[in-house]
């Protein structure tokens, strides 16, 4: 059953029960060492947005999509994490940014809804972008990686938090 909600200026219509059962069975295929730091970790997702993410019906565990982006200092990570959620987005504030929910210095939201779902995931939906630090919590340290990843073009191009650890990271010493 479809409700209309208002979450920090946006009105949604989520279909919270529908949500709730997409995650069920098997729905994660993320399982390398950052996925399962993420799934460690995620109590350190600060509350407002823990609030956020339940008044979706979202189990911030049953995510669609991780990524890890890089370790930024002293053991915090940056994490990109994806939820797809049932129903759609009726209006947005005026920002400049019209995907963009909330910003603080923790973490930033971002709703899509042009990107792609896995099969048989109900519709109407949209996706629920969140960009998050977390320690890292796994009793292994985290492998060595290549700074630039697959999809980074894409949030170098954003006016974002994403953008704004991306640079401090990628040009700290220029």
């Amino acid at each position: 059953m479809f409700e209309r909600v208002k979450v920090l200026g946006y009105e949604l219509e989520i279909d919270k029960q529908a949500t709730i059962a997409a995650y069920k069975g098997d729905y994660i295929d993320c399982d390398d060492i950052y996925s399962q730091n993420f799934r460690e970790a995620w109590k350190y997702i600060p509350r407002a947005l823990v609030d956020v993410m339940e008044t979706m019906g979202i189990n911030p565990v049953r995510f669609n999509h991780v990524t890890h982006w890089t370790e930024l200092k002293d053991g915090i990570h940056l994490y990109s994490v994806k939820y797809n959620i049932v129903g759609k987005i009726v209006s947005s504030p005026e920002i400049p940014d019209p995907h963009k929910l909330f910003t603080s210095d923790d973490y930033e939201v971002l709703f899509h809804e042009r990107v792609n779902f896995p099969d048989g995931f109900p519709e109407p939906r949209f996706e629920m972008e969140i960009f998050v630090h977390l320690p890292w919590v796994h009793k292994d340290p985290p492998e060595q990686e290549t700074l630039i990843q697959h999809s980074v073009l894409h949030y170098i191009r954003r006016e974002s938090l994403a953008k704004r650890w991306l640079k401090k990271v990628f040009f700290r010493n220029k």
